[in-house]
């Protein structure tokens, strides 16, 4: 974990190219597998020309599983990872809140989905998720190294 936090302090410290964002939701979290990466990440995207974050977050939902959000916090978990795909940095903002809908994955870029409470994602959940997938640094951040902060951005949606 100390290593991952250092790199992305390094990418902090180089500036972002580029913004994605992803939701975690409450009271159930929704955790895709990028078809192409077979990794583990929010729900969510990079911004289109023009977009704002939640116009972002709100069209990544509605694409990737056909959902829409009810609840959004103002605040957020920011996380700078490098993208080898896209081979640029990010700044991963993940926001919490609450969806409605009818679940229907998009299976062009999603393989599947975990769906697990919120309250039982801890270090053994995604320690087993890891043996199966890699885990997005996204996930990882929100749900140990930030676990507290993100209790506090909890709080703004429940």
């Amino acid at each position: 974990m100390k290593s991952f936090r250092l790199f992305g302090d390094f990418l902090k410290e180089r500036n972002y190219e580029r913004i994605a964002v992803g939701i975690i939701t409450y009271p159930y979290t929704f955790l895709v597998i990028n078809k192409n990466y077979k990794a583990v990440y929010f729900p969510g995207g990079t911004l289109e020309e023009g977009e704002g974050e939640i116009d972002a977050l709100k069209r990544e939902l509605r694409e990737e599983l056909n959902l829409e959000i009810e609840k959004i916090s103002k605040d957020c978990i920011e996380t700078y990872v490098y993208s080898p795909k896209k081979r640029t940095n990010l700044l991963v903002k993940s926001y919490v809140g609450t969806v409605r809908g009818e679940l229907s994955i998009n299976g062009e870029e999603i393989e599947g989905i975990v769906v697990y409470p919120f309250d039982l994602i801890d270090k053994d959940f995604l320690s087993w998720m890891n043996e199966r997938y890699l885990l997005g640094p996204s996930v990882i951040d929100a749900f140990l190294t930030k676990r507290d902060i993100l209790k506090q951005i909890l709080e703004q949606v429940v």
